[in-house]
């Protein structure tokens, strides 16, 4: 085949002689650059494209859940933990987009028919039941009661925030400096490959956790005073 096996996020494993048989698209159908090819595994602003499909893949949902996510460890990478840098780097939600509700009365009857089946229905409710009671169990140790309120503090929703900025900042940066974002052209460039981008990642929050933690927590200018902490979203 073109791949040897497949990934967590995609095919991996290129067979190099067989580059000019791929037909990688995005969503939009556009072809994909071939430096993807081997080892990308998201769109960068430059590749992104949702005319035809969008696929909504969510790395984390709520902070309560993040705990039992964080306890069970990560699947492809065991020997790394799920704590704050995971959550900083994947709770990215300064912005809106609710077009999947689009999907809820299709969602909702394929829901029902699978949940009409006695066994099922049974199963679901007792993993729900399960995940409930996990995250009360983890809740109520020290170490994750203050992993819980440290995720749900005003400090990370600044951090939040800032970490929009810097994103969309270095976006901006790298089509004014290489041209296309994503192409690899000049150092500026939004990198493609996973591991270039958690570095950025974690650069940037090693240096913001340095600046808020010397800087008292308030609202960002033009937010409302007391508003919900993103880290619920």
């Amino acid at each position: 085949g073109l791949f040897k096996k497949l990934g967590v996020h995609r095919p991996k494993g290129l067979n190099p002689q067989l580059w000019s048989h791929i037909n990688w698209v995005n969503g939009s159908g556009k072809p994909l650059p071939k430096d993807m090819y081997r080892n990308a595994w998201r769109s960068t602003t430059d590749t992104i494209g949702y005319d035809l499909v969008q696929l909504n893949h969510y790395a984390v949902r709520s902070a309560e859940s993040f705990l039992v996510k964080r306890d069970r460890g990560r699947v492809n990478h065991v020997d790394r933990d799920q704590g704050m840098a995971y959550w900083f780097r994947m709770n990215n939600n300064t912005e809106e987009d609710t077009s999947i509700q689009r999907m809820i009365p299709a969602m909702q009857e394929e829901m029902d028919r699978l949940l009409s089946d006695p066994e099922i229905a049974e199963a679901h409710a007792f993993s729900v039941d399960r995940h409930r009671a996990k995250i009360d169990a983890l809740k109520e140790t020290s170490n994750y009661s203050k992993f819980y309120d440290e995720l749900t503090s005003a400090r990370q929703e600044r951090l939040a925030r800032l970490h929009h900025k810097a994103v969309v900042g270095r976006q901006r940066l790298a089509l004014q400096r290489g041209g296309k974002v994503g192409s690899g052209e000049g150092k500026a460039h939004v990198a493609i490959g996973h591991q270039r981008q958690v570095a950025a990642h974690d650069d940037f929050q090693r240096g913001a956790l340095q600046r808020v933690a010397q800087q008292p927590v308030g609202p960002a200018e033009g937010d409302p005073v007391g508003g919900t902490a993103l880290s619920h979203a």
